[in-house]
């Protein structure tokens, strides 16, 4: 790993840890700023990216805003297709836009 890829991809994760803590404490907010910092700093083939879009989704699903939890959703399980977190994210978007049949897809 080059010594730049590794230092964006340390301050990624830095910057997930910060929404994380942010998340705990209800700020949903703040933490979706501290995940956009994470997914823009975090190295394109950064195999955490599908960790900071859940994640982000998780703060939008708090904060009742389907479709931007439904994006980051969608992107999280193309970038990791067997993990369940994504899939859950994405169907919890979908019922809370009532697409009951998406959701049981997902």
């Amino acid at each position: 790993m080059s010594g730049d890829r590794e230092a964006r991809a340390r301050a990624a994760r830095a910057a997930k840890e910060r929404g994380t803590n942010l998340y705990t404490a209800k700020n949903y907010a703040e933490a979706i700023k501290a995940y956009d910092e994470a997914i823009a700093i975090a190295p394109k083939d950064d195999e955490d990216l599908a960790v900071y879009r859940s994640n982000r989704s998780a703060c939008y699903l708090q904060l009742n805003d389907a479709k931007k939890a439904m994006a980051d959703a969608e992107i999280c399980v193309k970038l990791r297709p067997t993990w369940a977190r994504g899939w859950s994210r994405l169907a919890a978007a979908k019922v809370m836009l009532l697409d009951d049949v998406g959701a049981e897809r997902a």
